[in-house]
């Protein structure tokens, strides 16, 4: 896969950098051609690199038969800066820009991911022993052609992510027409919830109607870990016009801060746990974009 965009990338930019040898920088009466953005200009690009999604904290453990239940303590941290592991066949969001001057551009830039698997109650197999009491588990003495499987529970997991950036560009003239370097400022926000739920009630042992065990409840509730982020980041980049309606560009965060809380709740009614952490960063977050100008 990797492989396969990369080999896109770069026949889109040959195709590019042909077509613009030959069509020069002039228009058919001999004047030039500025290939960048004017106002009331909308651009919209796929960028490549780093992630932009924030790692959430563990979800507790559910308590099931351990009398040591411990909600383990983990801080939040700022994944989508590293000064390693930068990737560029990465798909890392998508960007859409509006330029309400020749030279001003405002835009937004974001991701959602939602992923839901719904829990289901499991199913204990018994049988009835010479005692005339129900034990778990099928009957070793009868014929596995009438047996009857244990039916294990699904557990209930949910994922939601989202990421959002606004923020704004200047960009700046160039000698080259077909070049446009800008600076910029971005306004980021992160938000990353993890539910899980085990439905699963085990019983052991044998019981009778006058003589029950207790059962074993392996959750008593929805436990939860979620994570909120805000920052900002001094953004630096350039466009290169392969033609009028088609651009590469790259981008580098020279500085970041990002801000982030999360909480860990271990089970409906209980107290959270809660930690922070906070990150600087500097030229540790670049993109590669391919984009369209409408």
């Amino acid at each position: 896969m990797k492989k396969n965009i990369t080999i896109c990338c770069v026949a889109l930019l040959s195709l590019g950098l042909a077509q613009a040898q030959t069509s020069g920088s002039t228009d058919t009466d001999g004047s030039s051609v500025d290939y960048t953005p004017k106002k009331d200009d909308f651009t919209g690009a796929i960028l490549f690199g780093r992630g932009n999604f924030m790692y959430n904290v563990n979800v507790p453990n559910q308590p099931m038969d351990n009398q040591h239940w411990t909600l383990y303590g983990n801080a939040p941290y700022a994944n989508t800066v590293s000064d390693n592991t930068n990737n560029i066949t990465n798909i890392a969001g998508g960007e859409a820009r509006y330029f309400i001057m020749d030279n001003i551009a405002v835009k937004l830039v974001g991701g959602f991911l939602h992923r839901s698997t719904p829990a289901h109650q499991n199913m204990q197999q018994f049988h009835e022993d010479e005692n005339g009491e129900l034990v778990p588990g099928n009957d070793p003495n009868s014929s596995n052609a009438v047996w009857i499987p244990h039916y294990s529970s699904i557990e209930e997991d949910k994922i939601t992510e989202l990421y959002l950036t606004a923020g704004g560009e200047y960009h700046f003239p160039s000698r080259f027409n077909r070049l446009s370097p800008y600076v910029g400022l971005n306004l980021n926000y992160y938000y990353a919830n993890t539910t899980q739920y085990d439905p699963t009630v085990m019983y052991s042992g044998s019981y009778s109607v006058d003589d029950i065990n207790e059962p074993l409840i392996y959750d008593v509730g929805a436990r939860q870990a979620t994570t909120h982020g805000f920052g900002f980041q001094l953004v630096g980049g350039a466009d290169f016009y392969l033609l009028k309606g088609l651009y590469i560009g790259f981008e580098v965060r020279p500085l970041t801060f990002i801000h982030a809380r999360a909480q860990q709740l271990p089970a409906p009614g209980l107290e959270v746990l809660e930690s922070q952490n906070s990150t600087w960063a500097a030229f540790t977050q670049t993109h590669f974009k391919i984009g369209i100008r409408i």
